[in-house]
């Protein structure tokens, strides 16, 4: 593919790093429709290349992450108003999950000093979630998944984790809910442990669409949908989220279990699709030296 070339407003970065992102996973699996070629990635961390504009607020050079793709390659194209500083480590430097995580905690609820949350479903978003709540200081923090090495990692992180043998007794006991597992089956088991008149976010990536209960409504739930439109909020959220990493509240590090040279992307989304227990995230770098 030729270079993109950056317009008025835009910038053109070398690609530092780009997450391989589960809500991929499905347009990956069924492979391109059409003759053309899958473009995917979309948490990106670059190198400015050039500038669409003389008088951007970039500069060639400067390192920043934001909201753009395709990322999956060696160039991308980001809007200049989309892009953050980024900060070392690069493969850790992922503005776009954290901004996503971050703005659905500011709209389900800004202060959670004094209430109880959950988060079920621990890999990489819900790990993220476990984080950005903690900073939060809710009265109780709980991590549900069925997986022993998912839960060893929210534990380490300052979650109460919960197994699947334990759920029964938590149903209807927490404030506020986050799911992020993207199946039906852990949206219908976030909703038991949301109590009356409390809140279910739903951050899970539902390729169909998440499926709502019924009973849901007949508690009074407030639901909170895991995607925005409004991409200056993102933006905000980014900003929110990029301060806490700097301040050593927050960080990627310990989730960035892989990293990948362009031609180790598949092998990603096998390990990805595999659900592997040393799994958690896995980051294109083209730098030989940061990939495996």
């Amino acid at each position: 593919m030729p270079d993109p070339v950056p317009g008025p407003g835009e910038i053109l970065v070398d690609v530092l790093a780009c997450g391989v992102c589960a809500s991929d996973l499905g347009v990956w699996s069924r492979g391109p429709a059409g003759p053309e070629p899958l473009r995917l990635g979309h948490e990106i961390v670059g190198r400015v290349a050039r500038v669409g504009e003389p008088d951007s607020v970039w500069r060639p050079g400067d390192v920043v992450t934001g909201l753009g793709s395709p990322g999956l390659a060696q160039r991308a194209v980001l809007r200049s108003r989309e892009a953050l500083p980024a900060l070392q480590p690069w493969s850790a430097a992922l503005g776009e999950p954290l901004a996503v995580v971050e703005e659905v905690m500011m709209r389900a609820e800004v202060v959670l000093d004094g209430r109880s949350v959950a988060v079920v479903g621990l890999g990489f978003m819900g790990l993220i979630t476990v984080q950005l709540a903690a900073v939060r200081m809710p009265s109780r923090l709980a991590g549900v998944d069925t997986r022993a090495a998912s839960r060893g990692r929210a534990e380490r992180l300052g979650a109460t984790v919960f197994g699947p043998q334990d759920q029964e007794g938590l149903a209807g006991t927490f404030d506020l809910v986050f799911e992020v597992t993207g199946s039906d089956r852990g949206l219908a088991a976030a909703g038991r442990l949301v109590r009356p008149q409390g809140t279910l976010a739903v951050l899970g990536y539902h390729e169909a669409g998440p499926r709502l209960d019924a009973g849901w409504w007949a508690a009074g739930m407030t639901i909170v949908g895991g995607s925005s439109p409004d991409r200056r909020r993102t933006m905000a959220a980014m900003a929110a989220a990029i301060d806490l990493v700097r301040d050593r509240r927050v960080s990627l590090v310990p989730l960035i279990t892989h990293r990948v040279r362009l031609n180790g992307i598949d092998r990603a989304f096998e390990r990805m699709a595999a659900r592997e227990p040393t799994f958690v995230k896995a980051v294109m770098v083209p730098d030989l030296e940061e990939a495996e």
